[in-house]
């Protein structure tokens, strides 16, 4: 896209976050798997303010080009174009959208808690889920059967069982449960 709205660019970094209050939500403490998506968050919430002039607290104003190639030296020799007092407002700009739509996706994750642990289980018995699919858990009706395996026999396996404890990274990968909720929330969202 060449052009995006604020809700599109909040939206996305709403869904950036969604990984990261999951985590917290459902295990209790945070991991470094949400590190991509928030240096994401953090840069367009970034442009917002700094190049889009989306910031209600600095106002309609260009500060600076984020869109050029870093080299070694380039901050150290550069001009600012602003002064050190409107870098701070910048920066608790930043961090005011950050936190805002951070809470906002925790809060769409505990509200639709019972979707969250849908779309959770599915994943750990199917490993995939189409946009067909996550509709009907959304819809919270059931999934079709899974098809039998080639040599006809189903493999007798029950799915895990779900526990109490900090699950293992094999037994339920932290990055099925973010796109699960990066899934929802774009379910949500859209």
């Amino acid at each position: 896209r060449y052009s995006m709205t604020r809700g599109q660019i909040t939206a996305h970094i709403r869904h950036a976050m969604g990984g990261r209050a999951a985590e917290e939500l459902v295990f209790g403490h945070l991991s470094t798997g949400a590190a991509n998506d928030l240096k994401q968050a953090t840069e367009q919430a970034r442009r917002m303010v700094c190049s889009y002039g989306m910031s209600d607290k600095i106002g309609p104003v260009s500060l600076g080009d984020d869109d050029h190639d870093v080299f070694l030296g380039r901050d150290f020799m550069s001009r600012k174009e602003y002064s050190e007092n409107t870098a701070k407002e910048i920066d608790q700009e930043v961090g005011s959208i950050l936190n805002t739509l951070y809470q906002e996706a925790r809060q769409l994750l505990e509200d639709h808690r019972e979707v969250l642990d849908r779309i959770s289980d599915a994943l750990l018995e199917r490993e995939t889920l189409g946009a067909s699919e996550l509709k009907l858990l959304i819809e919270s009706k059931s999934l079709p059967d899974l098809p039998v395996p080639a040599s006809g026999e189903a493999s007798g396996d029950p799915p895990p069982e779900r526990t109490d404890q900090e699950p293992s990274e094999e037994f339920f990968p932290a990055n099925k449960l973010r796109s699960a909720c990066i899934a929802r929330l774009r379910a949500l969202t859209i």
